[in-house]
């Protein structure tokens, strides 16, 4: 089909990255290890590089949301009626880029969902202290929100899908119509309980950190009716670095963070953290998976690095305006660690 589309000039598009019309193989939606490689060629695309999917522990932070659903966020929100609005591009004035979301009318009893397809194992995370970070914002003096992690349902029949909270109220910010900044360690998350085919079970100790498949804001007591809710960059941190963190016999964990600055032009620095000596391959794709360039590839000391990426006459050309990709691979004694951020380019 798209070679005909092609050869009497008519455009064609890709409907959808996932589900009927996508191009995994699973809904662990991995680009380095869940493509339809026979598809992808068919396509006329570039088939990134496949390895073996191993579902490891985080080690490292990462998005939820910051102007849009991070990769491999799904929107999952549900709503139990009302005139709701649930707008994720709002540009009421954002705490940062261009937009954050806002909600309002919804029912009791609604959420916004956000379902991880490749799930995330936050057991180390949470030894380690890190914490739930977003920015909220409410005129309502006695708003009141849950905000909840849920694991997933296996296939025994005594399982469900369990929910672990935390109640966001005027005890905890100040409703004055102003962002406040919200860090929640992940520990001082409770459990609630499961609702499941339409029955409540009660909390029995059973939320599985290594499986956590769902994170979602609740209005379990009260509607939207009349309240304007507005939240921003939200994400997975690291502690402050007051708090303590066990002992783990390394200096530093491994860390990707996120390139400053970004947006760029035309050059933006990558920050990383290594716990031992490690080889280092750290490389920059295109929105097609066409590798765009190799930053580094060789063994580096434990600790923290600093690479700069620069639109320079030499790459010029071949670099436009765009959303990128840096990926990184780090291979030291008995671990793998891999990740992947998103940068933005404007010329």
């Amino acid at each position: 089909v798209r070679t005909y589309f092609e050869s009497n000039h008519i455009s064609w598009s890709m409907w959808e990255y996932q589900y009927g019309f996508g191009i995994f193989e699973s809904d662990r939606e991995l680009f380095e290890s869940d493509v339809t490689t026979s598809v992808i060629e068919a396509l006329g695309l570039t088939v990134p590089p496949q390895k073996e999917f191993i579902f490891a522990p985080d080690t490292s932070g990462f998005i939820i949301y910051d102007d849009f659903l991070a990769q491999r966020v799904v929107h999952s929100s549900w709503f139990s009626g009302g005139e709701y609005d649930l707008n994720f591009l709002s540009r009421h004035n954002p705490v940062e880029g261009d937009y954050c979301i806002s909600w309002t009318g919804a029912d009791l009893y609604s959420f916004i969902g956000m379902y991880f397809p490749s799930l995330h194992d936050l057991t180390q995370l949470i030894q380690y202290g890190y914490m739930l970070n977003l920015w909220a914002s409410c005129t309502t003096n006695n708003a009141k929100l849950n905000l909840r992690f849920i694991d997933t349902k296996t296939e025994n029949p005594n399982d469900h899908p369990w929910t672990m909270c935390y109640i966001l109220d005027n005890t905890k910010v100040n409703w004055d119509g102003t962002w406040q900044h919200v860090q929640i360690p992940l520990s001082a998350f409770t459990e609630q309980g499961a609702y499941d085919d339409g029955n409540w079970y009660t909390p029995q100790g059973e939320f599985d950190w290594s499986q956590v498949e769902r994170f979602q804001i609740g209005t379990d007591y009260h509607d939207l009716d009349g309240v304007r809710l507005f939240l921003d960059d939200i994400r997975i941190v690291e502690p402050a670095a007051d708090v303590q963190k066990p002992y783990s016999g390394a200096a530093v964990q491994f860390v990707l963070e996120q390139n400053y600055p970004n947006p760029f032009n035309p050059v933006t620095t990558i920050h990383y953290s290594l716990p031992q000596v490690s080889h280092v391959k750290l490389e920059i794709f295109n929105m097609l998976g066409q590798k765009v360039s190799t930053l580094i590839d060789a063994n580096q000391e434990a600790g923290s690095h600093n690479v700069e990426w620069s639109i320079t006459d030499d790459n010029k050309d071949k670099i436009s305006s765009g959303i990128y990709f840096y990926s990184i691979e780090v291979v030291c004694v008995n671990h793998v660690y891999q990740a992947m951020r998103k940068m933005i380019i404007i010329k």
